[in-house]
C-alpha cells in the first residue's frame, strides 16, 4: 500500500531544498558583487592613499621653498609691507602679518570652492 502521507512529505521535503537552494544561490550572487565592490572601494582607498601622501608631500615641499623665500626677503628687504602686522593674532598669541593673512583667505576660497564642510575648522586662524 502506498504512505501518501510519506509521499506528500518527501515532496515537500524535495520542494523545501529546492527553495533553499534558490535562496543560497541568490546569496552567493549578492555576496559576490559585495566582495566585488568591497575590492573596488578597497583600490579606490590605496590610490586615495596615494594621492593623499603626494599633496602632503608637495604641500610640505612648498612650505620649505616658502619660507626660504620669506627669509630672504626679510633679509633684504625687512620692512615690506608683507610684514606690516595686522590687528589680529593667532592662537599662540604672535600678531599676525599681512602675509599672514593671506594663507587663510585663500584656504577660505579654495574650501568653498571645493565644497569642504566645516572649512574653518579645518586651517588655524588669527584671532
Amino acid at each position: 500500500m502506498l504512505n501518501f502521507e510519506a509521499i506528500g512529505a518527501a515532496i515537500g521535503q524535495a520542494r523545501a531544498v529546492d527553495s533553499y537552494n534558490a535562496h543560497l544561490a541568490q546569496l552567493s550572487r549578492a555576496n559576490e558583487a559585495f566582495s566585488t565592490q568591497n575590492d573596488e572601494l578597497r583600490k579606490e582607498i590605496a590610490n586615495l592613499k596615494i594621492l593623499l601622501m603626494k599633496k602632503t608631500c608637495y604641500t610640505e615641499a612648498l612650505d620649505g621653498q616658502l619660507m626660504a623665500v620669506v627669509a630672504e626677503l626679510r633679509r633684504v628687504n625687512p620692512g615690506n609691507a608683507l610684514f606690516i602686522k595686522t590687528e589680529r593674532k593667532h592662537p599662540n598669541g604672535n600678531p599676525e602679518t599681512r602675509l599672514g593673512a593671506i594663507l587663510p583667505k585663500a584656504f577660505d576660497a579654495e574650501a568653498v570652492k571645493i565644497g569642504l564642510p566645516n572649512y574653518k575648522t579645518h586651517r588655524r586662524e588669527a584671532v
